[in-house]
């Protein structure tokens, strides 16, 4: 279950501590062309931008969702999204089990993802 703030986490933390469960992050980077789509503008309701709540509320937490590939169709775009996201929260994603790079957007067909991997 991905919750969208830290606050409904928070309200629903008892009834789902059985659960897998996930926060909706915002990069604090993003490469959309659409803007409702950009987590990174004012006010947008894509993650959570606090990095100090989400520090908070890790220990309670086995992934993060970034909502950071919408309407995107760059491989260089995508590199330097996940570039962005392991320096700024390495050593939060150390102790999730799984993170994803959510959003529609990237289309891997037809591209080299040779030179992706990272190491957070």
């Amino acid at each position: 279950m991905i919750f969208n703030s830290v606050s409904q986490l928070d309200r629903y933390y008892d009834k789902v501590k059985h659960l897998p469960r996930g926060l909706r992050v915002s990069p604090g980077l993003s490469v959309s062309h659409f803007d409702l789509a950009d987590p990174a503008r004012r006010y947008s309701r894509l993650g959570v931008r606090d990095i100090r709540a989400v520090e908070a509320a890790a220990d309670r937490l086995s992934g993060f969702m970034f909502h950071c590939q919408c309407e995107n169709d760059s491989l260089p775009d995508f590199g330097r999204v996940v570039d962005h996201i392991a320096a700024t929260y390495g050593p939060l994603l150390k102790k999730v089990k799984w993170v994803s790079l959510g959003g529609r957007g990237l289309h891997p067909t037809g591209l080299r993802f040779e030179g992706l991997h990272r190491q957070v």
